[in-house]
């Protein structure tokens, strides 16, 4: 209880600094410092279900998230930056807007059934049933630890996301352009559920929230409200999901329980996670490289390195509790201690606001990019989902710039591009 309430001092204090830098939530150096707090406050309340958290774990968390902070506040002093929006605004709306969004749709629904029958491969059952939840989920990690590269249908549910934030981006155009924009979110929804993985669908969430805010230029209490219940549902769809396959019936009460539960599981039990591996290593090796993408990379021209299997050993983090989550700085502080903790999160930090900053511009290849470092903030505290995330990252900044590039295609009615003439000479 003594280091829980000490976390929630520590974090207080930080926040209140980073408050000081920018008075925005999305800020990432706010953003940091608040999660974590809200982290030390479920753990305030988690005792008793969930083994204590030690001084030396909660040192590294306040270390790193000090390092992190003082990054951002580097980066965002050091540049000349944007006002924030402070009233409704957009990216600045094109004529082909619509028609970009709506052929990505189309392109989502003509490959749902292909990533159905992807999915079939793995289970006969009926989608969204317990026993399809359980069966994917388990199937798709097997595969993972087994194939050095993923099948190309996979990379479905990687486009998905990326057409959904996108389309977010543009949805302040048209009645036609928002139906589209929202048909993305919603079919991108669908294909990480169908993943039966929780942290798809909070990501996509997470990151949504981020741009949210930056859009429209301030933070309301709905604003809050809704991706925070869209969260819970979500995450009750694949934990109720998985709780029925002894084929027993499960009531509402019993599913938002069940629910709520899990949900705080997960939420406070990476942190005590990395307390007991502070407190015996050997228990957990350490497979969260931060150089992993780059070793699976080098590994497509030959077996250079011995890349490990990405999700790592179980433990126990309360009575009859057992997680395998660690937060972020499992990535960093196994193979470089405290220095490598204070060194990537300062690098991390500065990064982060530097693309804020520019986020705040409204331009859509960082404003989107800026969503998905958000989410990778909110993340810390289950696990690494920056230098991990590299792949999809990349992914996405290769997909928006090709938006970007589409959308400054500026066609005129029966003619070429803006300054050019219809014909061929």
């Amino acid at each position: 209880m003594i280091v829980a309430l000490a976390g929630v001092v520590a974090f207080g204090l930080l926040l209140a600094a980073n408050w000081r830098v920018c008075s925005s939530a999305v800020y990432p150096g706010v953003a940091f410092a608040g999660i974590w707090l809200l982290e030390f406050i479920t753990q305030v309340f988690a005792q008793g279900v969930l083994y204590p958290i030690s001084w030396a774990a909660l040192a590294v968390f306040v270390i790193g998230a000090s390092s992190f902070t003082a990054g951002a506040a580097l980066a965002y002093r050091g540049g000349t930056r944007q006002d924030k929006p402070t009233a409704s605004v957009s990216v600045q709306p094109e004529p082909g807007d619509a028609v970009i969004l709506w052929v990505f749709v189309a392109l989502l629904i003509a490959g749902l059934p292909i990533y159905i029958d992807r999915l079939h491969q793995l289970t006969s059952a009926a989608l969204f049933s317990p026993t399809f939840f359980f069966q994917v989920r388990y199937g798709l990690l097997e595969q993972a630890a087994i194939l050095n590269r993923a099948p190309l249908v996979d990379n479905l549910v990687v486009l998905s996301s990326i057409f959904a934030l996108s389309g977010y981006a543009l949805s302040d155009g048209a009645r036609r352009q928002r139906v589209a924009a929202w048909s993305l979110v919603g079919l991108a929804l669908v294909y990480n559920l169908l993943s039966a993985a929780k942290a798809g669908p909070i990501a996509l969430v997470v990151a949504l929230f981020a741009m949210h805010v930056l859009l429209r230029g301030q933070l309301r209490v709905l604003s809050l409200i809704v991706p925070f219940g869209i969260i819970l549902l979500l995450f009750g769809v694949v934990t109720v999901g998985r709780l029925g396959t002894d084929g027993q019936s499960i009531t509402l009460a019993q599913s938002l329980a069940s629910t709520w539960e899990v949900f705080l599981s997960y939420f406070s039990g990476a942190p005590v996670g990395f307390s007991i591996y502070l407190d015996n290593p050997q228990w957990v090796p350490a497979v969260w490289s931060p150089w992993r993408f780059f070793e699976r990379t080098a590994n497509y021209f030959g077996n250079f390195f011995d890349v490990p299997d990405l999700h790592a050993h179980y433990v126990y983090v309360g009575p009859d509790m057992l997680f395998n989550t660690y937060t972020a700085y499992f990535s960093y502080y196994p193979p470089y201690g405290i220095g490598g903790v204070i060194g990537f999160m300062l690098a991390l930090g500065m990064v982060c606001s530097w693309i804020y900053r520019r986020a705040l511009s409204l331009g859509l290849v960082w404003l989107v990019l800026y969503g998905i470092l958000f989410e990778g903030i909110f993340m810390t505290i289950f696990n690494e989902h920056f230098m991990l995330s590299l792949n999809f990252i990349l992914k996405l900044i290769v997909v928006v710039l090709l938006i970007s590039g589409l959308r400054r295609q500026r066609w005129r009615r029966g003619k070429g591009p803006v300054g050019m003439s219809g014909a061929v000479s």
